[in-house]
This record gives C-alpha cells, sequence and structure tokens, in this order.
C-alpha cells in the first residue's frame, strides 16, 4: 500500500471516530433537551389547569365536582398532541378525574402514585405504565389558600415521542456526515499526494539511484519540513556513501597487496619451517613438546633415538608414561609451575624402551598464546647418563673416605661433648665455689663493718678491723677474677658505657700509686693530660680495671729506677677517638720466649714465680676487656731492661650534661625522725649471716623479725605482715623462690617488698629470681651502703647519716610510760619483758611488747618506742619503780 494512503487511511479513520463521537455526543444533548422542552410545555399546561382548578375551589365548588373537567381537559389534550393523559387525584390516590373515563373513579396506591402523592412540589419521573408502555409523568399538587394539600393534577407524554425526535435528527445528521466526510477525504488525499507523497516518491528514486551507484545526483530541497531534511539527509548519505566506496576501494587494494605479502611470508615461513626442522631433527639435545594436557605434540629424531621409541609412537602419549612412578609426583608439580609461565631447569630420569634408565637435564619453557593463556610446553633434553655414571663411581670412590670422614667427626663430636662437659662441670664449679666462698666472705666483711661502728673499739683495734676488711676485699676481688673469666669464656660479659672524666681518671689512679711507688723510692711520672678531652664514653669500670693491673704489674716488678705514664687520643672520625695508654717500667723485663704466656689464664712468667704473687689472671683478663671495647693490649719487654705495656681502646666524645654525678657514700647511722618505722623479715638460714644483717638493721632503728627457711618466712609474714622481706635464695625445707611466689600470691604480699639475697654471681641465674616475684637482687657478700640503699629506694626512707646534725625530737607526752598502766599489766608480761631487757634479748623484747600491745596500745607504743633507741636502762627502772612489782628476781 502506497504510503498516501496510509496517511489517507490513518486520517479518514480518525476523522470518522471523531465525527462519530460528536454525533453520539450531538444525539444525548439532543435528546436531554428536547425531553426537558417537552416536560417545560407540559408543566405550563399543569399549571394552567392547577389554576383552573383553583378559580374553582375560590368559588365554592366541592372538590369531588371536578368530575365535570372534561371539556377543559380534552380542550388541553387536543392543543398538545404530545400530551397522552391528563388526570386529577385526591391525596389519597382516588381519580377524580381522568381523560380516560375508564379510570374515574379507581384509587392507585402503586410506588409512582406514591411518590407523586407525597411530594409538595412539583415532580417528574419516568416509569412503565399498566398498559405496557413507557411514559415521563409530571404531578403538579393543589394547594389551597390556606397552605392545604388537596390532591394533585398529572399529566404524561410517551417516551417514544422523544426518541422519534432522535431518530428523525439522527437521519439529518448521517447525511450530513456522509456530505462532510467525502469532501474531507477528498481535499486531505489531494493534500498528501502534493506535500507527502510525491516528494516521498522523489527521494526514493533518488535513493534508488544511489543504490545503483549514481552518487553524483543532488535531490533539491524545496522547504525546511521533515520531507525537507529527509531530502537534505539523502544527499548527504549520497556523499558519504561516495567518500566511503572510494576508501573501502583503497583499503582493498591495501588489503590485496597484504594478502600478496602474506604469502610470501608463508612461502618463506614454510621454508624457514623445514630448515629448522632439519635442524631440530638433527640436534645433540632431544626436544620434546607438550600440549596443556601434557600429552606429546612433537619430539625431534633425537629425542625418540634417546629414549628407544619411533617418533610416530610417542606424538600423543602423555609424558608421564616415560617416567617412573616414584617421579610421577614431582612432574605433576612441575606441571602446575609451567601453567603459572615459570621456565625452570632439572634432572630427570626417563624410562628407556627397554626398561633402562636415561638421566637428562631438562630445560623446559611454558607456550603461551597472545592472551598469556597456558598452550602447553617446550623442553630440551641433554643425555647425562654418562655423567650420572661417572657421577656414581666417584661416589663409590669417595665413600670409604667418607667413612673415615664421618669415623672422625664421631670423635671429634665425641671430644667436644667432653669438652663442653667440663667447661659445664666448670661453670657449675665455679658457681658453686662462688655461693660457698662468697657466704663466709658476707659474715667476714659483714661483722667487720658492723664492728667499726662500735665507738668505744681502741684505734689500734680499729686497725685491726680495717685490715681484716681490706683482706676480705681483695679475697672477694680474687673470687670475682675467677668468675670474670667463666662469664668471658661464655659471653656473658657486655659492655657499660658512661660518660665520665678521662682526666680525673688518670689523676686519681696516679694518686693511688703514687704512695706505692714513693714506698719503693721509684720515680713515677704522668704525662701532660690536658691535651686529652675531658669528658669520653666507654665502659669506665673495666678501663679502671685494666689500667689497675697495668699500673699494679709494673710497680710489682720494678725495685729501682721508675715508671711512666703516657697517654694520648688518636681521632678517626668524627666523634670516634682511639685511646693509647702506655705504661714503660725499668723492671726486670720479660724473656721473649715467656711473652706469649703473659695473656695466658693460670699462667705465670718466671718473674712473676719469683715475686710468688699474684695469680695469672689480671693481665688475661686485661687483653679480654681491652679487645671488648674494640682495642687490644699488648707488651714489649726485654729481659733485664723492662717492659712496655699498650692499651689501645676506642672511645667516643662526651659532654659534661652527660656525666653521671657521683654521690659519697656516708655510713647511715639511723632513721630521720618524722617517718613511721618500717617492719622488716630477714629470711636466711645461715646464723651468721642472718644475725649479722637483723643487727646491722636493728642499729639503725628498723623493726626486724627472723626466719632460718622459707616456710618459717612465709608462717612469720602471716603475723607480722612486714613492709620488706631480705630472702635468701638457697634455703633447707623451702627455698626463697618458692616462698616469694607463695607471699606474692596473696593480697597483702603484693605491696610487699622483697628483695634477694644470693651468692650466685652468674647473670643467667638471676633471672628466674625476678620471674618468681623478687624486686630487687642484692649480691653477698653485700656492704652496708647496698642493703640501705635497696630499702631507701623500694620504701622512701630518709636516713641520718654518721657525722651529721640531727635536732633532737621533741618527746611527745603520749611516749611517757604511765606506771598505773604497768602496774596494770598482768605479773608474768612484767617478769617475762623485764628478764629479756637484762639479758638485751631484743627479739624476746619486741615479741612481749606485741603482746603487750594487744592489751594496751597506749602503753606498748611507749615501750615499743624505748625498745627502738634500745634504752633498756631506763625500762628496767620503769620495771624497778616503787609501787611496781616485776614479779620476778630484780
Amino acid at each position: 500500500m502506497k504510503l498516501s494512503r496510509k496517511i489517507l487511511l490513518i486520517t479518514i479513520t480518525v476523522l470518522f471516530i471523531s465525527l462519530s463521537i460528536s454525533s453520539a455526543v450531538l444525539i444525548v444533548s439532543f435528546k436531554k433537551n428536547y425531553t426537558e422542552a417537552i416536560l417545560t410545555g407540559t408543566y405550563g399546561i399543569g399549571h394552567s389547569l392547577n389554576t383552573v382548578v383553583a378559580e374553582l375551589l375560590s368559588l365554592g365548588l366541592p372538590f369531588e365536582s371536578f368530575t365535570g373537567m372534561n371539556r377543559k381537559c380534552r380542550q388541553l389534550l387536543e392543543s398538545n398532541s404530545n400530551i397522552s393523559y391528563v388526570g386529577i387525584a385526591d391525596v389519597n390516590g382516588k381519580v377524580l378525574y381522568h381523560s380516560d373515563p375508564a379510570l374515574i373513579g379507581r384509587v392507585f396506591s402503586d410506588d409512582v402514585m406514591k411518590r407523586s402523592i407525597a411530594s409538595l412540589k412539583p415532580l417528574a419521573q419516568e416509569y412503565k405504565r399498566f398498559d405496557g408502555h413507557h411514559y415521563y409523568d409530571l404531578t403538579i399538587p393543589i394547594i389551597d389558600s390556606a397552605n392545604t394539600h388537596l390532591g394533585l393534577i398529572r399529566i404524561g407524554f410517551r417516551t417514544s415521542v422523544v426518541m422519534d425526535k432522535i431518530m428523525s435528527a439522527l437521519i439529518q445528521i448521517l447525511i450530513t456526515f456522509s456530505l462532510s466526510f467525502i469532501v474531507i477525504a477528498v481535499l486531505i488525499y489531494s493534500f498528501i499526494s502534493r506535500l507527502i507523497s510525491n516528494p516521498v516518491i522523489r527521494i526514493s528514486e533518488h535513493a534508488r539511484a544511489i543504490a545503483e551507484g549514481d552518487y553524483d545526483i543532488k535531490l533539491a530541497v524545496a522547504a525546511n519540513d521533515e520531507v525537507g531534511i529527509l531530502a537534505d539527509s539523502v544527499n548527504h548519505i549520497a556523499y558519504q556513501v561516495k567518500q566511503k566506496t572510494h576508501d573501502l576501494e583503497a583499503a582493498n587494494a591495501e588489503l590485496e597487496l597484504k594478502l600478496a605479502q602474506q604469502k610470501e611470508a608463508e612461502k618463506s615461513l614454510k621454508a624457514s619451517e623445514a630448515k629448522y626442522r632439519l635442524i631440530v631433527d638433527t640436534a645433540n639435545e632431544g626436544v620434546w613438546m607438550l600440549d596443556e594436557d601434557g600429552c606429546t605434540a612433537f619430539v625431534n629424531a633425537r629425542m625418540a633415538e634417546m629414549i628407544g621409541y619411533p617418533a610416530e609412537e610417542i606424538i600423543g602419549l602423555k609424558f608421564a608414561f616415560f617416567l617412573f612412578d616414584e617421579d610421577l609426583p614431582d612432574h605433576e608439580a612441575r606441571m602446575r609451575t609451567w601453567r603459572q609461565g615459570v621456565a625452570e631447569q632439572y634432572q630427570r630420569r626417563v624410562r628407556h624402551k627397554n626398561g633402562q634408565v636415561v638421566w637428562t637435564l631438562v630445560s623446559t619453557a611454558p607456550v603461551l598464546d597472545a592472551g598469556l593463556h597456558f598452550q602447553g610446553s617446550f623442553a630440551m633434553f641433554t643425555d647425562i647418563t654418562e655423567i650420572k655414571r661417572t657421577e656414581e663411581e666417584l661416589r663409590q670412590y669417595h665413600h670409604h673416605l667418607e667413612d673415615l670422614v664421618t669415623q672422625r667427626t664421631e670423635e671429634l663430636a665425641v671430644a667436644k661433648e667432653r669438652a663442653e662437659a667440663a667447661n659445664k662441670a666448670k661453670s657449675i664449679f665455679l658457681a658453686n665455689m662462688s655461693h660457698e666462698l662468697r657466704t663466709p666472705m658476707n659474715a667476714i666483711l659483714g661483722y667487720s663493718q658492723l664492728m667499726q661502728r662500735d665507738t668505744s673499739l681502741r684505734s689500734e683495734q680499729q686497725g685491726y678491723l680495717k685490715t681484716i676488711n681490706r683482706s676480705g676485699e681483695h679475697l672477694l676481688a680474687l673470687i670475682n677474677d675467677v668468675l670474670e673469666i667463666s662469664r668471658i669464656e661464655a659471653g656473658r660479659i657486655t659492655l657499660e658505657p658512661v660518660t665520665f672524666d678521662l682526666r680525673a681518671m688518670l689523676r686519681d689512679l696516679y694518686t693511688m700509686f703514687r704512695v706505692r711507688t714513693d714506698v719503693k723510692n721509684l720515680l713515677f711520672d704522668l704525662t701532660e693530660i690536658s691535651e686529652l678531652p675531658r669528658y669520653v664514653v666507654t665502659d669506665e669500670n673495666k678501663l679502671r680495671q685494666v689500667l689497675i693491673n697495668m699500673l699494679g704489674n709494673a710497680v710489682k716488678f720494678t725495685e729501682e729506677g721508675g715508671i711512666a705514664v703516657r697517654a694520648a687520643v688518636k681521632e678517626e672520625v668524627s666523634d670516634e677517638l682511639r685511646l693509647v695508654v702506655e705504661v714503660e717500667d725499668t723492671g726486670g723485663g720479660i724473656a721473649e720466649e715467656e711473652l706469649d704466656r703473659v695473656f695466658e689464664y693460670f699462667e705465670q712468667t718466671a718473674s712473676g714465680r719469683q715475686s710468688k704473687s699474684g695469680t695469672g689472671l689480671g693481665m688475661a683478663i686485661s687483653r679480654d676487656y681491652a679487645r671488648m671495647m674494640g682495642g687490644d693490649l699488648t707488651v714489649t719487654s726485654r729481659l733485664g731492661k723492662g717492659s712496655i705495656f699498650r692499651l689501645e681502646i676506642g672511645i667516643r666524645k662526651g659532654g659534661d650534661a652527660d656525666l653521671e654525678k657521683k654521690v659519697p657514700k656516708r655510713r647511715v647511722i639511723g632513721i630521720r625522725p618524722g617517718q613511721s618505722i618500717p617492719r622488716v623479715l630477714v629470711a636466711e638460714d645461715k646464723e651468721e649471716s642472718r644475725t649479722l644483717l637483723v643487727k646491722l638493721l636493728q642499729a639503725v632503728g628498723f623493726e626486724v623479725r627472723e626466719a632460718v627457711n622459707g616456710r618459717e618466712a612465709l608462717e612469720v609474714f602471716e603475723t607480722f605482715l612486714p613492709h620488706f622481706i631480705w630472702m635468701d635464695i638457697r634455703m633447707p625445707v623451702m627455698d626463697g623462690m618458692e616462698a616469694t611466689r607463695r607471699i606474692k600470691a596473696t593480697e597483702a604480699g603484693k605491696s610487699t617488698i622483697i628483695a634477694a639475697l644470693t651468692a650466685s654471681a652468674l647473670a643467667e641465674e638471676q633471672r628466674p629470681i625476678l620471674v618468681a616475684g623478687c624486686d630487687e637482687i642484692v649480691r653477698k657478700p653485700f656492704r652496708e651502703q647496698d642493703i640501705f640503699e635497696v630499702m631507701a629506694k623500694h620504701l622512701r626512707l630518709d636516713y641520718t647519716y654518721e657525722g651529721e646534725q640531727v635536732e633532737e625530737a621533741v618527746i611527745d607526752p603520749a611516749d611517757e610510760v604511765s606506771l598505773e598502766r604497768l602496774a596494770a599489766l598482768p605479773a608474768e608480761l612484767r617478769n617475762e619483758l623485764y628478764e629479756a631487757a637484762l639479758m638485751l634479748d631484743t627479739v624476746r623484747i619486741v615479741a612481749v611488747i606485741e603482746e603487750i600491745i594487744g592489751q594496751d596500745a597506749s602503753l606498748g607504743g611507749s615501750l615499743k618506742t624505748l625498745a627502738k633507741k634500745f634504752d633498756f636502762d631506763r625500762m628496767l627502772r620503769l620495771l624497778e619503780s616503787e609501787g611496781v612489782d616485776p614479779g620476778g628476781p630484780k
């Protein structure tokens, strides 16, 4: 169907629907208006009739006399042909008059009559009458002057009257619609043909010409409407098609050229492939290509020859077919590696057709496509069976030698185990000896320090005590030297660098040894040290010990002449320095063959043996220290001429701000007044060590209890609740670590400070002590300054020191002992306190006073103050006072 006809058909359809809807609307409107017009006319007739009835009523005629209305009503019916009936009824529905005389006198009670009677206003209603026809009924009520409802007038006409009029109007509309439709269709067709169909036909013909290859014709654009836009687009398409055709022809020519080149390349590739296949087939290495499933895609002649199969039999078989069962897991693992794009080289056993092993060196690479997807693998195989056979022969050849080496190694291992066992035994021996030696040394040094507090001793006795103390310190130094060797050998010695005054150290050493050189009338010269840096950083204690050993040896082996000390610092980079100290003496010297023995442990030179002094440890330890500090200790000597010991170590520059201030040690004589007196428990199995510590603490003013083992320490702790515990580690029944763990597990023990006392000097033995719960570790033999410093640190105590002026504390009246309260105590308590005071038994005195506090806290506190001051004379006088019976001997 042509486009113009399609458009015409659509337009006619739309027009037909529009006119149909309009006609339906007009008919509905006409019906409504015509019905309203008839009802309006009928109402006018009824109103006129109502007026006549009203006039008759006004003349005094009874309502029942309206049967004579026949003439008037007939006139109305004759003048209005649309009216079908007229009737008058009373309020009861009785027909007083009707155009149909047969109905006069009847009473109607149907719904229409009921609504008519009930209405006080004119009422229009549609209903089906008893004769079978549909009617429009108009009811007009009859109201007299007194506003009384007397009856009603009913006028009706058939609904068919309206339908007749509608059908007549509908015929007229259809005639008019048909004529209009024909005229409009002709006009639309003419319009479409001229404005749309003809231009579209021209555009179609132009497009057909373009399709046939005529790109140069151009379609004229007559308007700017859609047809004009379409014509312009067709012109543009013709231009684009012309351009694309030209480009396509050029591309086609280029493609033909490339196809020709590709054919030439394929010829070359085939030639190259044939050439390379010849190379591969004649290569010494086997070539094996697998597809992505591990099946053989290609093998060269060498590979087929290598495993004894024809090449055509190998194609299609899995590579795993040619492997031994025990090698299959490794092959599967390598396949997974190839799939990840990894190339590798490895050795592989391949099974020959005769079942023998062929050893090969395999170089494998994955084959990937342009998208890096795994397509298979390429491998080159080199036969190394002969090499493997040679290796096996060499292995067998060396097997005997390996057995010998293994045997020798086992012998050496046994020797090593013995050496390690000996070394371990030595360490255990040193640890035990340290404990056994330090325990009595603790008593020697401790009691000598305690006795030095006694001001009643003569100066001669004080001198003896100092000699004992000095000898004990020397013996302790020897013990420490032996242990130092053990720690050095075990690698447990570490450097502790600090900032210190190097010039001051050298001056102190000069002053120390000047006394000894003056006694021997030796010259002692220290070169100018002002050029040295004042503050340096290194391990001060180890440097001091090395220098003391160097100077001590020089003084010991020099009888005449003198000793010279030279010190210098060489700067290397930044703040890194090299300290060089030389000590030259004019002693007997060392023979050349003995120079190596100077730095050996427990070895002495001839001069050392002659002097019958020393242990042969000092210089050996000194050299180890020097090497730890990044340097060395060396010696040059000539027999009979003297020796030069040279120390060189690494140091760094320091500053005054980093200098550790050293506080001079003073003797503690008491707890500064105003502080609460701490309760201290001493747990120690050795009586001499325990008594020493108890007396030292009591002398200062602490409240002290003691225990001889860990279990007793637990029992005393539960009743005494000490603030501080000195806990010996090695004790019978229960050791100190177990007692510490149990005390720290209690609520009260969490806040109790526990310091471990141990004679062990090995660092590895100290860690378990801290893990057990100890807050501090003090090594035996201890010095009293160590004891008081540890307690001051943890209990935050202030002490009074020897030579310090302390103001007397004002005695509080509450401290005065009440004689009346004392007399009120039980006689047995007074007696026990008296006997304890007579015997100066401080432990017993404290125990009795604790019982008194339970009965009289104020009195017990006063007595406790006297006991802390060791004022036992006053306590005895109070007990012996008049009126107080101590209850025992006086």
